[in-house]
Order: structure tokens, then C-alpha cells, then sequence
């Protein structure tokens, strides 16, 4: 019975890619070879166009150079996770998650590449996959955005018939900060299961 939840799941298939589309990773440092320099010097350039060509909003020529980038030097996840994140904002999503999945398998430790990978799980609709790698990224250190993550998470519990855990999340997100979509969302999710009185005080 699904009926109830489509008032919040709704509006997730608009809210797009949240946050910047390029994300601010550190080059890795590895022992080089002239060929191997060689190939670094070759992608960095490429993704310094691809940069270029984001902010004339040119995004297909982007999505290339971000390719040429990989190509050149596939061990960089600064590389992996912008292409899959240019990827992700273009709505091709098999290509994004091969990308997020290889940033990952580069660096076990890329909690951006779990929460992408949960968001992205989201907009497919996917909901045992996305609840599965946002939870993951809220087990990591260094999580940016800690209330939004939380959110997300109890949309994917809600979208799974689970309104408890989605109710603890919620409240969870809220103690972190204060937000509107999230009193918005808990609202709906009271309103829904006849928490008219609870639904009142959220909104």
C-alpha cells in the first residue's frame, strides 16, 4: 500500500543533485614513473577543461574531458567521482554508479562515494540499496551534511513501510539542525498514519 507514501517520495525525482557537482578531494599521492607522469599531467589537464567547460554550462563536452580524465588516470578518484557525479546530475545513472562503485573500490574509506551511491539509489527508487549505502555513509567520519543524510535515510525506511525508524531519523535530523523539509516531510509521514495532533505541531 503505497498510496500513503507518494506524498513524500514524490518530490525526491525533483530535487535533482543536491550540493555542488564537483567535490573538493585531494590528488592522491603514488610513486610515478615518466609515463605514468605523463599521463597524470594528461589528465589533470583535461579535468582543468572540463572545469571550464562546467562554468560556460556546456555539459557534454564536460562529461568527455571528465572521461579523457578517467581514461588517463583511472586511480585518481577525484576523477571517478566527478565524472560519476557530472554523470549523476545528467540523469545517467548506470554509468554514475559504475563510476561511484570504482571510486570506492579505490578508496574503501570515500564516504562521499556511499552517499552519492545511496542518493542515487533514491532516485531510482531502489530503496533496500539506498538505505543500505546512506547507512553506511552515516557510519563513516568526516560526513558533511550529517541532518541531510539522516533525512534521506528515513525516506528510505518510510518507502519501505518502516514509519518508526523513519520517525527516529527525522527527530535525529532535527537535533542536528533545524530544518524545514525535514519538519515538512515528518509532517506528511504523521498526517499519513492519522498523527493529526503531531503532524499540527511539526508543521
Amino acid at each position: 500500500h503505497m498510496g500513503p507514501h507518494r506524498n513524500i517520495l514524490g518530490y525526491i525525482s525533483r530535487i535533482g543533485l543536491t550540493g555542488v557537482l564537483f567535490l573538493a578531494l585531494l590528488f592522491t599521492g603514488c610513486s610515478s614513473t615518466p609515463d605514468r607522469e605523463e599521463s597524470q599531467d594528461l589528465a589533470r589537464k583535461s579535468y582543468e577543461e572540463a572545469i571550464s567547460l562546467q562554468s560556460l554550462k556546456m555539459y557534454d563536452e564536460m562529461t568527455t574531458k571528465l572521461r579523457e580524465a578517467v581514461k588517463w588516470d583511472p586511480e585518481e578518484t577525484l576523477y571517478q567521482m566527478t565524472l560519476a557525479n557530472a554523470l549523476f546530475f545528467q540523469e545517467k545513472l548506470d554509468e554514475a554508479e559504475k563510476h561511484y562503485k570504482e571510486a570506492i573500490k579505490i578508496n574503501p574509506q570515500l564516504t562521499d562515494g556511499y552517499r552519492q551511491l545511496g542518493r542515487l539509489y533514491m532516485q531510482r527508487g531502489d530503496w533496500t540499496n539506498a538505505q543500505i549505502y546512506l547507512e553506511d555513509a552515516i557510519s563513516r567520519p568526516g560526513l558533511s551534511q550529517p541532518h541531510e543524510l539522516y533525512n534521506w535515510l528515513a525516506v528510505t525506511y518510510y518507502a519501505q513501510g518502516k514509519f518508526s525508524d523513519a520517525e527516529q531519523k527525522w527527530q535525529e535530523a532535527l537535533k542536528i539542525k533545524e530544518n524545514h523539509q525535514i519538519r515538512l516531510n515528518l509532517a506528511r509521514a504523521y498526517r499519513d498514519n492519522d498523527l493529526f495532533d503531531l503532524a499540527q505541531e511539526s508543521l
